[in-house]
C-alpha cells in the first residue's frame, strides 16, 4: 500500500504506512480526558518468595568511566548506559549529553517531574550479595509497539526524559543491551508467544501489509502459547492489548489459547480513541470500491464466548489497557494464584492521536524541547503518555505490596519507522529490515527483590524474543524443565544470566540468533511462491570467540537516520535499490559500516550453510490471502453485522490455503 501524504500544517495529522490517514477524529470532549485514579492503597501483602539462597560469590567488576558512562563485562559489570559501548557513545552524542542521560538513569527521575508525580520508590532489597529465589513471583511482561533504539530515554540522544518511569526501573534492574527481536509486529509476537522462530511455526512470511485485519490465518492451533504454559504451572493468566497473531476463528483468540481473561484488538493498528481498525477494510460493493471502518476491540474469558467491547469505545487505549492491567493486579488480593500478565500496549505505534490531558500535560512540553520534526513531536507525546500510565501501574503495584514479589519485563516488538516519528539512531535501517535498527531494540527486567550484584547493571548476553518463554517460566518455577515441559521450542532458558548475573556450570549461553527466514513471496495471484535459497530473505547472528558475526542475505538499503532528519520519505524501510548480501562483525562494527563478505569468504560461507539449514527446516507457510469480502459480510452493519472485527470463520470452516512449502 502507498503512503498517504497529509497536510503537514495540521498539528494533529501524521503520516503512516498502510495507505490511510491518521488524522484526528472528532472525539467528544468527555473522551479527551477519560481520567482514571489509582485504586486505594492496600496494606502490603506477604510475598510468595521462599527466601534467599546461599550468598553468591561477589563478581569482580572493572569499570571504565568515559564521559560519565560506565562500561563493563559481559554479564555483570555496570555497562554503557548508551547500550553498546564507547564506539556508540562517540557516535551518538556529546560527552555532556551522555553524562546527563547516564546520571538521570542512575538517579531516577528525581526533580525532573512535579512533586506529586515522583516515580514510585521500590522497597530496598537486602544489600548483601544473595541470590533471589523468584519461584511463584508474579510476572508482568510489557511489550511496547515500534519503540526504536533511540526512543527510550536512557539511551536517547534527543528525548532522554521522554520515558522517565522506564528509565527509573531500568536503572534499578538489568538492561539487556544485546536484545534482539523480529523486524515486524506479527513475527515478533509469534516468537514471544511460542518460544519458536516464526519459520518453525509457518508464520515467517513477513513484510509491510502481510498480516492485516482480514487475514484468515494465525499461529497454528497445534502450538501451545505462553499463557497456556504459565496456566499449566498454576498461574492465573491475563492478556491485555494487541494480539495480532490470528483471529479468523475464536479458537485463535487469547482466551482460547491459555489466557484466563483477555481484552484485545487484532489488526495492525487502531484509532486510540474510537478503536477503528487502520487501515480500514477495502471492499468492492455495488457503489464501487468502498473503505469500511470497523471497531476492533474484543474481550473474552476462558471457556466463554467473546464479547464486543462496546462500552470502552472512546477511551484512549493506553488508559484502557492500563486500567485493565491494574484490575488484574487487584485480583491478587483475593486470588492466591500468582499472576502472569501480558500487557501489549498500542503505544508507540501510529496513529499518534493526541493523548488525554491527564497523560500529557502542558508542563510536559519541556521533555520535547530537543525535537525538531513534526512527526517525532507527536510520537514522543504518545511515548510520554504511555510512560505516565506505566508509572500509575507501578504505583498500583507498590500500593498492593507486590513490588518485592513481581518481575517486570519490558521490550519493544521491533525497530521504529522514522517517518512515523520513531528513531533507531545510531543504528542502520528499521522496521521490516534485519539491520540493527530493525531488530536490536530496548529491553530490561526489574524486580524489587533484585539484589547485588545484578541490580542496576547492564547485561550483553545474546537474548532473543523466543527466550522470554523459557526464561520467565524457569525463573518463576512455572516449568521445571525446558526439555520435558517446553519440548520443541527454540528459546533458551537465560534466567541464570539475566536474573543472577552469570551462567552456572552445565548451562550455556546463546551463541546464535536467526533474525529472519523468509523463503516466500506473493506471486500476485493470491498465492505464495517458494523462493530458491539464494533468492530468500534471511539473516543470522552467530558468536565465535571474540567475533559476533552477522550475515544478511538479500537485504535492501538501510540508512542511518538522525532524529532531526525531516525529509526522509519512507514510512518504514521499503525495498530501495538492489538487494545485497552482507557480513558484519558486530563486536568491532556495531554500526554496520563495513561489509566483510569479500574479506572473510570463509566466515560468509559457513554462515550461509547455517542459513541453508534453517531454510530447509522451515515449516510450510500458513499465510492466506486476505478475505475482505467475507469479512465485510460478517462485520458490516449494512450486511447485518455489528460493525466490529470478530472471528468470521466458524469452527472447521474452509480457510483459504495454498501449497507453498
Amino acid at each position: 500500500p502507498g503512503i498517504v501524504r497529509l497536510d503537514k500544517a495540521s498539528p494533529h495529522m501524521v503520516e503512516s504506512y498502510g495507505g490511510v490517514s491518521n488524522g484526528e477524529a472528532n472525539i467528544p470532549a468527555a473522551y479527551q480526558s477519560p481520567g482514571a485514579v489509582d485504586a486505594e492503597a492496600q496494606p502490603p501483602k506477604n510475598g510468595r518468595r521462599t527466601g534467599a539462597l546461599a550468598a553468591a560469590a561477589a563478581l569482580a567488576a572493572m569499570a571504565l568511566v568515559v564521559a560519565g558512562v560506565v562500561t563493563g563485562s559481559q554479564t555483570n559489570a555496570a555497562a554503557n548506559i548508551m547500550g553498546t559501548g564507547n564506539a556508540l557513545a562517540e557516535k551518538v552524542a556529546s560527552a555532556a549529553k551522555i553524562a546527563k542521560v547516564a546520571a538521570d538513569a542512575a538517579d531516577g527521575p528525581g526533580g525532573h517531574t512535579q512533586e506529586d508525580e515522583q516515580e514510585p520508590s521500590p522497597s530496598e532489597p537486602p544489600t548483601e550479595d544473595t541470590e533471589t529465589d523468584y519461584t511463584g513471583f508474579h510476572v508482568m511482561f510489557v511489550l511496547v509497539d515500534d519503540m526504536g533504539y533511540n526512543d527510550i530515554g536512557y539511551q536517547s540522544t534527543d528525548v532522554p526524559y521522554g520515558t522517565e518511569t522506564l528509565n527509573h526501573y531500568a536503572s534499578k534492574g538489568v538492561k539487556l543491551t544485546n536484545y534482539y527481536t523480529q523486524s515486524s509486529c506479527t513475527p515478533a509476537r509469534v516468537a514471544i508467544l511460542t518460544g519458536r522462530y516464526p519459520s518453525r511455526v509457518g508464520m515467517a512470511y513477513d513484510g509491510e501489509g502481510t498480516f492485516v485485519v482480514d487475514s484468515p490465518y494465525g499461529i497454528p492451533l497445534e502450538y501451545d502459547l505462553m499463557g497456556r504454559y504459565f496456566s499449566k504451572g498454576g498461574y492465573r493468566t491475563a492478556f491485555v492489548g494487541k494480539w495480532n497473531v490470528g483471529h479468523v476463528e475464536e479458537n485463535y483468540l487469547p482466551h482460547r489459547r491459555g489466557f484466563d481473561s483477555a481484552i484485545m484488538y487484532n489488526s495492525d493498528a487502531i484509532h486510540y480513541y474510537n478503536h477503528t481498525a487502520s487501515p480500514s477494510l477495502g471492499v468492492t460493493t455495488t457503489s464501487g470500491l468502498e473503505s469500511v471502518s470497523v471497531y476492533d476491540m474484543l474481550s473474552g474469558v476462558a471457556d466463554e464466548p467473546f464479547k464486543l467491547d462496546v462500552d470502552d469505545v472512546g477511551t484512549y487505549t493506553t488508559t484502557l489497557f492500563t486500567d485493565r492491567a491494574m484490575a488484574e493486579l487487584e485480583k491478587t488480593t483475593t486470588d492466591d494464584r500468582s499472576l502472569f500478565l501480558y500487557l501489549a500496549y498500542q503505544a508507540v505505534h501510529v496513529p499518534h492521536n493526541t493523548p488525554p490531558e491527564d497523560l500529557f500535560e502542558q508542563s510536559d512540553e519541556w521533555k520535547l524541547d530537543n525535537i525538531v520534526t513534526h512527526n517525532r513531536y507527536h510520537f514522543t507525546k504518545t511515548a510520554v503518555a504511555m510512560d505516565r500510565s506505566i508509572k500509575r501501574l507501578m504505583n498500583h503495584v507498590e500500593n498492593l505490596g507486590l513490588e518485592n514479589n513481581l518481575i517486570l519485563a519490558v521490550a519493544s516488538d521491533n525497530g521504529a519507522c522514522p517517518t512515523d516519528g520513531g528513531n533507531n539512531y545510531p543504528m542502520r535501517g528499521g522496521k521490516f529490515q534485519s539491520w540493527e535498527g530493525g531488530v536490536h531494540v530496548p529491553s530490561f527486567v526489574w524486580s524489587g527483590a533484585m539484589t547485588s550484584p545484578v541490580t542496576g547493571t547492564s547485561n550483553d548476553v545474546l537474548f532473543h524474543a523466543i527466550d522470554w518463554l523459557p526464561t520467565l517460566a524457569m525463573a518463576t518455577g512455572a516449568v521445571d524443565s525446558v526439555e520435558s515441559e517446553l519440548p520443541g521450542i527454540d528459546g533458551m532458558d537465560m534466567h541464570e544470566a539475566v536474573f543472577h548475573g552469570g551462567v552456572k556450570p552445565g548451562t550455556s549461553e546463546r551463541t546464535e540468533i536467526l533474525l529472519r527466514m523468509n523463503k516466500w513471496e506473493d506471486s500476485g495471484s493470491n498465492m505464495l511462491d517458494v523462493l530458491a535459497f539464494e533468492d530468500s530473505y534471511s539473516a543470522l547472528i552467530r558468536r565465535d570467540g571474540d567475533h559476533l558475526w552477522k550475515i544478511l542475505i538479500n537485504e535492501y538499503k538501510g540508512d542511518r537516520i538522525e532524529p532531526s532528519h525531516s525529509s526522509y520519505n519512507l514510512s518504514c524501510f521499503e525495498a530501495v535499490g538492489p538487494a545485497h548480501a552482507y557480513l558484519i562483525d558486530l563486536n568491532k562494527d556495531p554500526l554496520e559500516e563495513t561489509n566483510l563478505r569479500d574479506a572473510r569468504p570463509d566466515v560468509f560461507a559457513n554462515l550461509t550453510l547455517r542459513l541453508r539449514e534453517h531454510f530447509d527446516t522451515a515449516e510450510k507457510s500458513v499465510w492466506a490471502y486476505p478475505e475482505a469480502d467475507l469479512a465485510y459480510d460478517a462485520w458490516a452493519t449494512a450486511e447485518g453485522g455489528k460493525g466490529f472485527v470478530s472471528p468470521w470463520h466458524k469452527p472447521n470452516a474452509d480457510v483459504a490455503t495454498d501449497d507453498a512449502h
